[in-house]
C-alpha cells in the first residue's frame, strides 16, 4: 500500500466515523421527540454540565411544536411527579384544565429556588419563551436543607442570576445539533431512558426513615431565613416576569407522620409559612397552600412524594383552585 492508498483509507474511516456520529445523533433526537412531550427529561441523570442545555432544549423544542398558550408546570421532584409514569402526576392529569394550551412539566430532580430561577426562567427568557401561566413549586424542603448544608460548612449558597443579567444563550429548537456536540455514543442510552415510563401498581408509606439533615430543623431555619425567604421571592419575581400569570405554592409535607420519624414538626410549620409569606410579598402571584394533604396518609409514597392517588388528589384541588 502507498502512502497515498493510505490516506485515502484513513479518510474514508473517518468519513466514515463522522456519518456514523451524525447518523446516531439523529436516533437520539428521535427518541427524545418522541418520548418526551409533556414532562422534560430527568436531567440529574445526564453526566456534566450540559445537562442543563437539554433542559433548555427541551422547551425551545417544545415551543416550536406550536404556537399555542404554554402552561409550565414547575418545580422539584414532587412536581415532577417522581418516581411516576408520567401518565398518573398530576401536572398530566390537570392538562384538561387547560384545553386552549400546551401544558409541559418543567422540572427537575433536587431543584432549588436558584435551580428553577437560572434554569427555567432565566434559560426562557434567553430562549425568548413567555409562559401563559406557570405552576411553581416553592421547593420548601430542597431550599431550606441546602442553604442549611452551606451554612454548616461556612460556604456561600449559589447565587441566583437576575433575569436582567440572563447569561444563557438562546436555545434552538435543534435536538440532533445537541447530541452531534456532546458524541457520547451509546452512553446516552441510559440517562435518556425512562425508568419509570412503564406503568406501576400504586404504592402507600411504608415505615418511614428519614436520611440525615434531610430536614432543617429549628436551630438550623433560624440561622437561614431571612435568606429562604430572599431566595423564595426572587425565585417568584422570576416567574413572574416570565408569566402573564403565576400560580405559587410550597411543596406539602406529610406533617402527620414527621414526628413519628422523629423530626421537628415545628421547624417543617415555620418552613412552610415562610415560603407562604415570601410568596404573598411578590405582586400579582396567587398563593396557595395544599394543607389539606399535611394530614393524608393515604397520599403519600414518602413524607415529602405522593403516590398515584395523591397525584390524583393534586390535580382535583388544583381544578377548584381555577374555578
Amino acid at each position: 500500500m502507498t502512502p497515498r492508498d493510505g490516506f485515502k483509507a484513513l479518510a474514508a474511516l473517518a468519513l466514515g466515523a463522522v456519518a456514523m456520529h451524525l447518523l446516531w445523533s439523529s436516533v437520539l433526537a428521535a427518541i427524545v421527540d418522541h418520548f418526551y412531550r409533556h414532562r422534560a427529561p430527568d436531567i440529574s441523570r445526564v453526566d456534566g454540565s450540559y445537562r442543563f442545555e437539554l433542559f433548555g432544549r427541551f422547551m425551545a423544542h417544545e415551543r416550536s411544536r406550536t404556537q399555542r398558550p404554554i402552561v409550565a408546570f414547575v418545580g422539584s421532584s414532587f412536581t415532577y411527579g417522581y418516581p411516576w409514569q408520567e401518565s398518573v402526576i398530576f401536572s398530566r392529569r390537570a392538562t384538561g384544565l387547560f384545553p386552549e394550551a400546551m401544558v409541559l412539566n418543567l422540572s427537575m430532580l433536587s431543584a432549588d429556588t436558584s435551580s428553577l430561577n437560572d434554569w427555567v426562567f432565566c434559560s426562557a427568557k434567553a430562549s425568548g419563551i413567555a409562559f401563559d401561566v406557570a405552576v411553581v413549586e416553592i421547593p420548601v424542603v430542597n431550599e431550606a436543607s441546602q442553604l442549611a448544608q452551606y451554612r454548616r460548612r461556612g460556604l456561600p449558597p449559589p447565587p441566583m442570576t437576575p433575569l436582567a443579567r440572563c447569561g444563557l444563550e438562546p436555545r434552538t429548537a435543534n435536538y440532533a445539533g445537541y447530541f452531534a456536540r456532546h458524541p457520547y455514543g451509546v452512553g446516552w442510552l441510559r440517562p435518556l431512558w425512562d425508568p419509570n415510563a412503564y406503568e406501576q401498581p400504586d404504592r402507600t408509606l411504608p415505615s418511614v426513615v428519614v436520611p440525615p439533615h434531610y430536614f432543617a430543623d429549628s436551630a438550623d431555619f433560624a440561622g437561614i431565613e431571612r435568606e429562604y425567604a430572599a431566595r423564595v421571592r426572587a425565585m417568584l419575581s422570576g416567574a413572574r416576569a416570565q408569566s402573564r400569570s403565576v400560580i405559587a405554592y410550597p411543596s406539602p409535607i406529610l406533617l402527620s407522620e414527621v414526628a413519628k420519624a422523629g423530626q421537628d414538626v415545628a421547624a417543617l410549620r415555620r418552613q412552610l409559612e415562610v415560603a407562604l409569606e415570601a410568596c404573598r410579598a411578590v405582586p400579582d402571584v396567587v398563593c396557595v397552600e395544599p394543607a389539606f394533604l399535611y394530614d393524608r396518609r393515604e397520599d403519600f409514597l414518602n413524607l415529602t412524594h405522593l403516590n398515584q392517588r395523591g397525584h390524583e388528589e393534586m390535580a382535583a384541588w388544583l381544578g377548584k383552585m381555577r374555578q
